[in-house]
């Protein structure tokens, strides 16, 4: 009991940081579909699902193994940021001149081709500013923890507004994705160099190495962002530029109602050490836990299915009344991703973390089945079913591993 009240608190400070950020993104969503239509933010979001797990691939672990290495000893940042530098972009070129070569053969479109030739720099602005906020992270520094999460979708979106209403299109917002994602880079270098620096301190880490270290971090990035991003791929592929777009704006729904719970699973990090120690208390938190999460996520599934056509009608238009069985499924869905999130947190202060991974691979194949199959058949509302069904099947999994291992 006496967790709860800094619970709360973490809590409130999570969903406080994450909260303006996902508003802002969602924001930015939404005047996209409104001025470009469906089939305008399909080609935006397609463009983003192959851009972002190729950074993550770029990134490659290396800014959360800076976190940790900072926060041990904040004079070890310069020569582990070197090196991150170096393999980053060793890697981040070599995936940029694939994607150049590759880019019409990864898709049926030419419009969602010409995108991603344009939004490739990101595949490198990306993960070498994270490997800069891995430092600012490391060192527990306000400012910068708040300012660039914060400041850059609200520049983002507001020369998204200029740029729309300009007259521009899907390429011109690309274009200012990667115009501020180079001015954050800078900005951030600038911020570390001038400031926060603490000089170099003997040789950089072995490439080769650093990437094994890296390579736990990496998996786990990749595992948790892969899910959405590909059933965009497999719209792309399968079904059309609309349909994404239909998914898209009930995704984005979505993701709202993911943040309490997503702040209050945060806020239980730092106690899981001490929970796992004390079995009972641990499977007393975890039910009660489970219990008001799938009370929430259940209210957001009745919401759903009286509101889904008002809530997708009113945030982007009639042109998006499509989106609208799309939102109620994936509202419904929240109830086993959810549990699911609380079965992952709980396995893994059990140290079950081989147990988690492997579940989380499994149900990547049935993930990808279910996507093309269901997709073919019913678009965008077959890509909410699909991930409804294989985190149903994670959830069951993860339930079946002995609490003691």
């Amino acid at each position: 009991m006496a967790t709860r009240s800094p619970m709360l608190g973490g809590a409130l400070r999570l969903l406080g940081s994450s909260a303006l950020p996902v508003l802002l993104t969602v924001l930015l969503t939404l005047f996209v579909g409104r001025v470009l239509g469906p089939e305008g933010l399909g080609i935006y979001s397609i463009t983003l699902a192959w851009i972002v797990p190729l950074g993550i691939i770029v990134e490659a672990g290396l800014a959360s193994l800076i976190t940790q290495e900072t926060a041990r000893d904040r004079r070890e940042a310069g020569r582990y940021l070197r090196a991150a530098f170096r393999a980053q972009l060793l890697i981040g070129l070599s995936v940029a001149l694939l994607l150049a070569a590759g880019a019409s053969w990864v898709t049926p479109s030419d419009r969602v081709s010409a995108a991603l030739r344009l939004a490739i720099p990101l595949v490198l602005l990306v993960p070498l500013y994270s490997s800069l906020a891995g430092v600012f992270r490391g060192r527990r520094l306000p400012g910068p923890l708040w300012a660039f999460p914060i400041g850059t979708p609200a520049f983002q979106l507001a020369a998204t507004l200029f740029v729309l209403s300009m007259g521009g299109g899907v390429q011109q917002v690309i274009a200012v994705n990667v115009g501020i994602a180079a001015i954050r880079l800078v900005l951030a270098w600038l911020l570390y160099r001038f400031r926060y620096s603490e000089g170099e301190r003997g040789d950089s880490p072995n490439l080769k190495h650093l990437l094994r270290r890296g390579r736990p971090f990496l998996l786990g990035a990749l595992i948790l962002g892969l899910q959405i991003r590909l059933s965009m791929v497999y719209l792309d592929w399968f079904a059309d530029r609309g349909e994404a777009g239909f998914f898209s704006a009930a995704s984005r729904c979505v993701e709202v109602g993911r943040l309490i719970p997503s702040a209050v699973l945060g806020a239980l990090l730092p106690a899981l050490a001490g929970l796992a120690a004390r079995p009972a208390d641990l499977n007393r938190v975890f039910s009660g836990l489970s219990m008001a999460i799938f009370v929430y996520a259940g209210l957001l599934g009745l919401a759903g299915t009286f509101w889904s056509d008002e809530i997708i009608q009113a945030l982007f238009g009639t042109g998006f009344a499509p989106a609208a069985p799309v939102l109620l499924i994936a509202l419904w869905g929240l109830v086993p991703f959810l549990l699911r999130s609380v079965q992952v947190l709980r396995q893994s202060a059990l140290g079950n973390h081989k147990w988690v991974t492997g579940v989380n691979l499994a149900v990547l194949p049935l993930h990808g089945a279910l996507s093309v199959w269901l997709i073919r058949r019913q678009g965008a509302e077959g890509a909410a079913l699909a991930i409804l069904a294989t985190e149903l099947a994670a959830f069951l999994l993860l339930l079946r591993k002995p609490s003691a291992s």
